[in-house]
């Protein structure tokens, strides 16, 4: 009996056990009670199951960013190693996890009563959401929740954090002066955690070395590493300080820096870096280095050389070895190292770009002009557009391409000229010469052609059984593209292998242009070099072919003579006013007049060489030009400037006056009042004839004539006149657009009036804006069919779920014509956040990378764009604007 009463006891003191927890947890599930039990239950829940969840999915994410960052050597690396836009992408369904473990820990556990939070991890969930968000690349939003915590919870501790976070934040986004007023707040803060002082200086580095200020970064980088415990983060900032002193010239502080950073044993790569570093630091230092320190770095640099290990590097190694030689002044040694080191470079085409750059420089200082411009050229088709000098190398390439070709006329001219005064039979044979000198070439050039085809064909073989090695069934890991970190790896290693590639076909060709026919720029070349003759032929057995180019009638040596005079022209005009080499174009200037003194430029050119000898202080060979010109070309504009000292005052007051009729003419002509437009053209032209904005006047009137005279044939001869007499000018070529916009559009509807044309053709020149701020879509065009439509829907829905989890997309179709729909994207309130978006698409979503819809066009557009695209199912239009307007 007592037993049984024992027994009954226990199970009445179980139940009374479990009903006391219910109620606990009944009670404890109460946010609006402060009470010991509320509190504990929340701040234990809060801390052990949503918030300690969302750091370690927010550690995660930012170990696959660093680990996906590639490091740029050849610039002053990021503080932040924290991956670019495409990297980020990978690791949004980590952030966004992180994101809503936090939003629920705020929703479920907030205690705030009063005004007082009373459950201590939600100020830490807003601040970890803000983390995300920044790690998402979201800065706007990131700067929305940090700035909410600094200030909501300005009693707290993490107030600092927050603050920290924001300055990184606006660095980001570049309201560097809002990021100013942070850090000043800081700085004044005497209650700041001395925990955070080496965060707060590493802060304060990089907002200054984001703004390229090197001077305040150094200085907050030598804070920053002398209050860094973690060694992996101290010797980066100590890389990166070692650049800034060897940036600034300080070589031997920055020197001892990349000693001190490979002491410290970073990862290979950094190591390799400090070395080199640290010898082209020595082989900058000139003189002041002594002989042995530097034969010390050669050794080393050649021991290198000879380790298998360092063959990646094999490029960089020499491009240090080329540096050390021009500073020694040994030129020749200096380029076979560059030879040498794009030739070795394989993986790395910055590098390579670096190399030809440099020889581009080298052979530009010898005024070795067609050597520089290949170089120039090359150093480009390998380079980021970013780099710093990327725009000065295509400048470069550019003006002195137009050199080289000017060049080659003269050498061309010159020996046709050459060849038309020789005697018959002494002509005959130095074509058969020719004849058997290019079947020699051919013959050599299909001998290399069959060896290149043959060794690409062992390339692919052995391609081939790397690829099914590689794909092993039995491999562990997965699919490639399923598996963030190797995906972002992997787009890291496409961008260090083939640079920063815009989203285009070709993009593997250095010239994507050139895949069936001329690139735009060969095809400029192209015209103008058949204004020119050349010493090749198509036929190269045929001897009258050749005999066709030689000037042997008077009239062909009279063009061939037209071509050598403007050929001397323009390359002198291009030594003066791009090379500013200002001695070949007085040398160049001359051999114009000396071989041609009566050349249709004899005023230009004595102008400018009046100039030029007068800046040598050569003040008698200079008179000389100017007697020509005062006395030939008395009423000439190069006369008025040398004769009259207030001609250019004078000048630049009518060019005023211009301006003024002109704006009041287009006011005019935006109020539709048609014949004051004409009036000011008829003013302008008696007072400004010929002027710079005489173009502008023309195209104008023309203009007012098609409003007013809409079905008169004079308004097509106005615009005629306007594209033929200003074919040079922007006016010109708007001129002949409308034309043959017009002769389209008579063609499809010729019941419509000249008027009604024109405006529609004017329309449609600038129909489409650019305007980011507003409200964008991501549009797809696809082929027609439910099925396909409904199941793309449903893939596209799970891409969003899984990238994009917490944006409230919507996805909709709408067709286009009967044989294409619209998929449609809604839910960006900007343009840049519909750019990520698309970016992501293109990169992540099978169908278009790999399925169905390869190829398909995709895009993103404004609301106002999207409602003028629609009206003109203007597909192949709206994405020639989207790729020249949102590049990517």
């Amino acid at each position: 009996m007592a037993s049984v009463q024992r027994t009954v006891r226990k199970v009445f003191t179980y139940h009374y056990f479990i009903v006391g927890i219910s109620l606990l947890m009944l009670a404890s599930c109460s946010t609006k009670k402060n009470s010991f039990v509320n509190r504990n239950y929340h701040n234990l829940t809060a801390r052990y199951n949503g918030y300690f969840n969302a750091k370690e999915s927010v550690k995660e994410g930012v170990a696959g960013l660093e680990k996906g960052h590639i490091d740029d050597y050849s610039v002053v690396l990021d503080v932040y190693p924290d991956g670019s836009q495409e990297v980020a992408q990978a690791f949004f369904p980590q952030m966004d996890r992180a994101i809503k473990k936090c939003s629920q820990v705020i929703q479920r556990h907030s205690m705030d009563i009063k005004k007082i939070e009373h459950c201590n991890w939600i100020d830490d969930s807003f601040l970890l959401m803000g983390e995300a968000q920044f790690y998402k690349q979201e800065f706007a939003t990131a700067l929305e929740t940090f700035d909410y915590v600094a200030k909501r919870y300005d009693k707290n501790e993490i107030k600092h954090d927050a603050r920290l976070w924001l300055v990184r934040t606006y660095a980001e986004l570049g309201r560097f002066d809002d990021g100013l007023l942070i850090l000043d707040m800081i700085k004044n803060d005497k209650d700041f955690p001395k925990k955070l002082k080496g965060e707060y200086e590493t802060v304060y580095a990089d907002f200054f070395l984001k703004q390229k200020d090197y001077i305040n970064g150094a200085i907050h980088l030598q804070k920053a590493i002398s209050l860094t415990r973690k060694r992996k983060r101290r010797v980066r900032l100590m890389f990166i300080l070692a650049q800034i002193y060897q940036k600034d010239g300080e070589y031997k502080k920055a020197g001892r820096l990349f000693e001190q950073v490979v002491k410290l044993n970073p990862p290979y790569e950094m190591a390799f870096n400090a070395k080199i570093n640290h010898a082209r630091a020595l082989g900058a230092d000139g003189g002041k280095a002594s002989a042995s320190a530097k034969a010390n770095i050669r050794k080393q640099l050649d021991k290198m050389l000879r380790d298998d290990k360092n063959i990646e590097y094999f490029d960089q190694i020499h491009y240090t070895l080329a540096q050390m030689s021009l500073s020694e002044g040994k030129t020749d040694e200096a380029l076979q190292h560059l030879e040498n080191s794009v030739r070795s470079s394989t993986g790395n085409p910055k590098q390579k770009g670096l190399s030809y750059l440099l020889m581009a420089d080298v052979h530009f200082d010898l005024r070795d002009y067609p050597e520089a411009q290949a170089y120039y050229d090359s150093s480009v088709t390998q380079l980021p557009a970013e780099y710093e000098r990327y725009q000065e190398a295509l400048n470069k390439k550019n003006s002195l391409t137009g050199l080289v070709r000017n060049l080659n006329v003269i050498m061309v001219e010159d020996s046709l000229q050459r060849i038309a005064k020789m005697g018959d039979s002494e002509r005959d044979a130095f074509i058969e010469d020719l004849i058997r000198e290019a079947i020699r070439e051919e013959e050599e050039k299909q001998i290399e052609e069959e060896e290149r085809a043959r060794r690409s064909r062992e390339l692919i073989t052995q391609n081939s059984a790397q690829k099914n090695a590689n794909t092993n069934p039995g491999s562990i890991g997965g699919w490639y593209f399923y598996n963030p970190t190797t995906l972002a790896s992997g787009l890291a290693e496409f961008k260090t292998r083939w640079g920063d590639r815009p989203m285009e076909d070709n993009w593997r060709r250095s010239n994507k242009n050139t895949f069936g026919g001329f690139s735009e720029e060969e095809e400029a070349d192209s015209l103008e070099a058949s204004k020119t003759r050349d010493l090749k032929v198509k036929n190269i057995r045929d001897k009258q072919a050749y005999l066709k180019n030689i000037p042997i009638t008077e009239e062909a040596m009279a063009q061939s003579e037209s071509r050598l005079i403007e050929a001397y022209y323009q390359l002198a005009i291009i030594y003066k006013e791009r090379l500013d080499d200002q001695d070949e174009a007085i040398s160049t200037f001359k051999e114009l007049m000396k071989r041609y003194p009566n050349n249709k430029y004899r005023a230009p050119v004595s102008y400018f060489l009046y100039l030029l000898l007068s800046e040598k202080g050569l003040d008698a060979d200079a008179s000389e030009y100017k007697n020509i010109l005062l006395s030939e070309f008395p009423e000439s504009e190069y006369a008025q400037l040398i004769s009259n000292p207030n001609y250019v005052q004078e000048k630049k007051m009518e060019q005023a006056e211009a301006v003024k009729l002109y704006e009041q003419s287009f006011q005019a002509f935006k109020e539709k009042k048609y014949q004051v437009v004409l009036d000011n053209y008829q003013m302008a032209d008696s007072l400004h004839k010929g002027g710079a904005y005489a173009p502008k006047f023309a195209l104008l009137n023309a203009l007012a004539i098609g409003n007013t005279r809409g079905t008169d044939s004079v308004f097509v001869a106005a615009l005629e006149e306007v594209s033929t007499q200003y074919a040079y000018d922007d006016a010109g070529s708007r001129a002949a657009e409308i034309l043959e916009a017009m002769k389209t559009a008579r063609t499809a509807e010729s019941e419509k009036d000249t008027t009604a044309v024109i405006k529609e053709t004017t329309d449609s020149l600038g129909s489409y804006e650019v305007n980011m701020d507003e409200v964008h879509y991501f549009v797809m065009v696809v082929p027609s069919g439910k099925e396909s439509i409904d199941k793309l829907k449903t893939e596209l829905s799970d891409f969003n779920a899984k990238f994009h989890g917490l944006e409230k997309f919507t996805i909709s179709a709408m067709i286009l014509d009967p044989a294409r729909q619209l998929i449609m994207v809604k839910g960006f309130e900007n343009g840049n956040k519909a750019k990520g978006y698309y970016l992501n698409v293109n990169r992540q979503f099978e169908p278009l990378t790999e399925g169905s819809l390869q190829g398909a066009p995709a895009f993103v557009i404004s609301a106002a764009n999207f409602i003028r695209f629609y009206q003109q199912k203007d597909v192949e239009g709206y994405q020639a604007f989207f790729k020249q307007k949102f590049p990517l």
